[in-house]
């Protein structure tokens, strides 16, 4: 037989009139447990209408022993001796006691104090599960049956009490598997909200970053009004030396921008210019290679070269040495044009501005 256990600590009440009777409750129902389990945690509470139902279904004698021993027997529900009902608190336990040796030696015990837990032995038949935040699992027993009830001093002398009666003690209670997997993708969520919190917590510090730059750009602006101000009051003609000020900027940018535009017409008529001897360059390599191929053919052809062939292609290396000379001379022309423009740019640099006065002064 598989059994349960669950302790709690409680107020037992003996009675004054010397008749070994004891009550207090053995469970509250609806009220969690202390932290359960050994490799998978968890806490519990006995759902209300539980010990109503065990103790109307119940088909063997219950009995209340001393440290779940049973052959200490306190009482029983064969006799009457031993009163189990359910009220709104949980379940509520009277016990005449037998007037035996051990049992006036418990009912002293248990009048002086020593034993004071009370304990149960069960079976479940119906239980949920569901996850907590905590990480821990929560067992709601909505139905079971109940064996025993115990008072008790030591839960581990009691345990090995149990185990000589040749009775399992469940330790260890099985968790269904999809109440785990419910705890994982709740710990995967829990996850995801920690990330987002660490992520709002930077966004935070940022906020207060920009928040404290924008104050002191504020603080800049307030300064510069105060100094323009100022300014104003002691030049009236303030506003109007800005305007100049700005007109001279804006006239330089023009200036620039035009002088950025002449430059870049500059390069691009040189790029067009190099571009220009690359293809008379190409041209005039086309040339002599089909001039070549022509000369092999007819030397291939006629061994003996007459006369006036000899005469042409002198004429035609002439022809083609003063093309490469002419194209040499262009070239230097237009490095020297250029080292002209250069040495002008640099005597003048404001050239253009320069003409610009001298037309307005005209």
């Amino acid at each position: 037989m598989d059994m349960e256990v669950r302790m709690q600590n409680t107020d037992l009440q003996t009675s004054e009139d010397g008749s070994l009777v004891v009550s207090g409750y053995v469970n509250k129902t609806e009220q969690p447990s202390n932290v359960l389990g050994v490799t998978k945690r968890f806490i519990e509470k006995i759902a209300k209408g539980t010990f109503s139902k065990a103790i109307k279904n119940s088909k063997r004698d219950i009995d209340f022993l001393a440290e779940h021993n049973n052959n200490l027997i306190l009482a029983s529900t064969r006799n009457d001796s031993l009163e189990l009902r359910e009220d709104d608190q949980g379940l509520f336990m009277t016990a005449t006691i037998a007037p035996t040796t051990w049992g006036k030696d418990v009912y002293t015990l248990i009048k002086s104090g020593i034993y004071r837990n009370m304990s149960f032995g069960f079976r479940s038949i119906k239980d949920s599960w569901r996850t907590l935040e905590n990480g821990l699992y929560e067992r709601t027993i909505e139905e079971l049956e109940l064996f025993e009830v115990s008072v008790v001093k030591d839960p581990a002398y009691s345990q090995s009490t149990i185990a000589a009666r040749g009775i399992d003690l469940v330790e260890e209670v099985e968790i269904p598997a999809e109440v785990e997997e419910e705890k994982r993708l709740m710990e995967e969520k829990l996850t995801k909200i920690l990330e987002k919190i660490e992520v709002l917590d930077t966004l935070e510090e940022r906020f207060r970053s920009l928040e404290s730059e924008i104050k002191e750009i504020r603080s800049d602006q307030e300064k510069v009004l105060e100094f323009r101000k100022e300014e104003q009051d002691s030049d009236p003609q303030y506003d109007e030396k800005l305007e100049d000020k700005s007109d001279e900027k804006l006239d330089k940018k023009e200036e620039e921008k035009q002088e950025n535009k002449e430059e870049d017409k500059d390069k691009a008529k040189k790029e067009d210019k190099k571009e220009d001897k690359k293809e008379d360059k190409e041209e005039n390599k086309e040339e002599n290679k089909d001039k070549d191929k022509d000369k092999k053919e007819k030397e291939e052809k006629s061994p003996d070269k007459p006369q006036d062939e000899k005469e042409s292609e002198e004429k035609t290396k002439d022809s083609n040495k003063n093309k490469e000379n002419k194209s040499d001379d262009k070239k230097k022309e237009e490095e020297g044009v250029d080292k002209e423009q250069k040495r002008s740019d640099n005597l003048y640099p404001n050239f253009s501005e320069f003409r610009n006065r001298l037309d307005s002064l005209k």
